[in-house]
């Protein structure tokens, strides 16, 4: 059973894929991944992809130590779980001040929606109990996710010395360097790499960069 070096607990909308894809940059200089014209990073992780999944109706229904036999060295997750507690990764989480979970809400849902709202409600409701998810409605979905934002944010707090991660700290190159020299994957020779898919990155997402700066101000 083989752990992950790092992992990242990074909900929707807070720029996970894209740190994800700077470690994988500056690591192995994988220039493959795009940013696409939503600004979307993709990525391959398996935790991502099955962290939801064991998941039903609200119940978690199986362990994510599960999936350790095809896990990477580095993984990202929404979803936090108890058993990392236990766990000898690296943990890192990206936070972000309440003031900006409108915002953030708004780019997840038309970068992996296009702003389709019905999707995005049923997308939501797929993990809850059916007691839950009869309730959430389009009157209420901002409100049901919002709070979300907020609890799974408290999660990630519960997770044995996790170094939290400023959102808009990822703007900054200098700063998503310091970043992965903290995390002790950064190696000098990719460095144009990542400034290249970095300065990919903020182009693509520049008009939620400026309101999410406007904001923090």
């Amino acid at each position: 059973m083989v752990f992950p070096k790092i992992i990242i607990l990074a909900q929707g909308g807070t720029h996970g894929d894209f740190l994800y894809q700077a470690c994988n940059i500056i690591t192995s200089d994988t220039t493959s991944k795009k940013v696409d014209a939503r600004g979307r990073v993709s990525e391959s992780s398996i935790f991502k992809k099955q962290n939801s999944d064991v998941y039903e109706k609200g119940q978690i229904k199986s362990l994510m130590a599960t999936y350790l036999d095809n896990a990477q060295p580095i993984e990202v997750c929404h979803i936090w779980f108890e058993e990392f507690i236990d766990w000898p990764s690296k943990f890192y989480y990206i936070d972000f001040d309440y003031s900006l979970i409108e915002i953030i809400r708004k780019m997840y849902i038309e970068k992996v929606f296009g702003n389709n709202i019905d999707m995005a409600i049923e997308d939501y409701k797929r993990t809850l109990p059916d007691s839950v998810s009869r309730k959430i409605n389009q009157s209420n979905f901002n409100e049901a996710i919002d709070t979300s934002y907020k609890t799974l944010l408290s999660k990630y707090k519960k997770q044995p010395n996790a170094k939290a991660i400023n959102m808009v700290d990822l703007y900054s190159f200098e700063k998503v360097v310091a970043i992965l020299k903290d995390m002790d994957i950064y190696n000098e020779t990719n460095l144009s790499s990542l400034k290249l898919f970095h300065s990919l990155w903020i182009e693509k997402n520049e008009k939620w960069i400026e309101q999410i700066h406007k904001i923090s101000e």
